[in-house]
């Protein structure tokens, strides 16, 4: 970034995302907000107006208790509020009678017993980004500010239409993608359609490619793999322009540990690497962190687990749960000591 923006420095810099944003203007403002409920707080509320209103219902009456049917009509609801969908788009919609219209009508009482349920008393996460817009519109606070959006692949509707406002009230507003033009490779058809969708709405004043020489500096064989990483296209070509990459191929999961463990040991032993130069990017950590932990331990190699733990199994947690059990239960001895 200091080399894009030809900067010595950046002062006053601030990494956040859309709700963190919005939050701070929120409170900066003092705007009142009903309380929010997330993605399971809507599941109750609408398993509670499902039931309501299941005789009303046509198409989907027979599964209508089903908690995946709650699930799927949560999810529409998510993404028909955040593409600017509401009662009224419904009602617009002419359909000759059937089973579509049937079910066009199912959803229309459910997303009116929804709405009527949560009126000023709760706010989902879609209203919530409209009251970002109202923020944005009455903030002082953003005149002097340039904002950089980053890690965006599409975006609804209502984030366009925040977007616009940060841009209509800041003093820049500027959007990078990973996206090559031109490219066959399936991975950048969503972001294509973003960038059209922005410049047909002229919400992009100024698009411009990022010059090469701000990319890294990589080795030909793994910028080689990096611009097929995605690709559908067969690998025809051999690996033959570097010595960077080396594939093996293994029996089974156990041999596979195996072999990584003696390379990283050589590595380490003969080639002067440390512990902290080498990383292992495994895709089933369930399934092989276990194989590779024994594979490590009889060469001696100590790994970190980078695994999702519950926080019960932190010792700090134990002892405290121990403490309020042996609190609770009236200073019996044996919840003194921790198992």
């Amino acid at each position: 970034a200091l080399k894009y923006l030809k900067r010595e420095s950046i002062i006053d810099i601030e990494i956040t995302d859309i709700f963190g944003l919005g939050r701070r203007l929120i409170k900066e403002q003092k705007i009142e907000v009903p309380q929010i409920i997330d993605r399971y707080g809507r599941h109750m509320l609408l398993g509670r107006v499902i039931k309501d209103n299941k005789d009303k219902l046509k198409a989907f009456k027979g599964i209508s208790e089903k908690e995946a049917f709650v699930n799927l009509v949560s999810d529409f609801i998510s993404e028909f509020k955040q593409n600017g969908g509401s009662k009224e788009t419904l009602s617009d919609i002419e359909v000759n009678p059937g089973n579509l219209k049937d079910k066009i009508d199912d959803i229309k009482i459910i997303i009116d017993g929804y709405e009527k349920l949560i009126a000023d008393k709760y706010l989902d996460n879609e209203d919530y980004l409209k009251k970002y817009i109202t923020a944005v519109l009455n903030s002082n606070s953003l005149s002097d500010k340039e904002i950089w959006f980053y890690g965006f692949e599409s975006m609804p509707v209502i984030m366009t239409d925040l977007l616009k406002e940060l841009n209509n009230n800041s003093k820049s507003v500027n959007m990078v993608f990973g996206y090559e033009e031109n490219s066959n490779n399936k991975q950048f058809i969503l972001t294509g359609k973003l960038i059209e969708r922005l410049k047909r709405e002229n919400t992009i004043g100024e698009y411009s490619r990022i010059d090469d020489k701000y990319k890294l500096v990589k080795k030909q064989d793994l910028l080689f793999l990096e611009k097929r990483l995605f690709s559908e296209d067969t690998l025809k070509t051999s690996l033959t322009i570097g010595n960077n990459v080396e594939i093996i191929e293994a029996a089974n999961p156990y041999y596979e540990a195996e072999t990584i463990a003696n390379k990283i040991f050589n590595m380490i032993r003969l080639d002067g690497y440390r512990l902290k130069d080498i990383a292992i990017i495994c895709n089933d950590l369930e399934k092989m962190g276990s194989i590779l932990e024994r594979a490590f331990q009889e060469y001696g190699i100590k790994i970190f687990h980078d695994k999702t733990k519950t926080i019960t199994t932190s010792p700090i947690i134990h002892f405290i749960v121990n403490q309020l059990d042996f609190i609770n239960k009236g200073f019996v001895n044996e919840q003194v000591y921790l198992d």
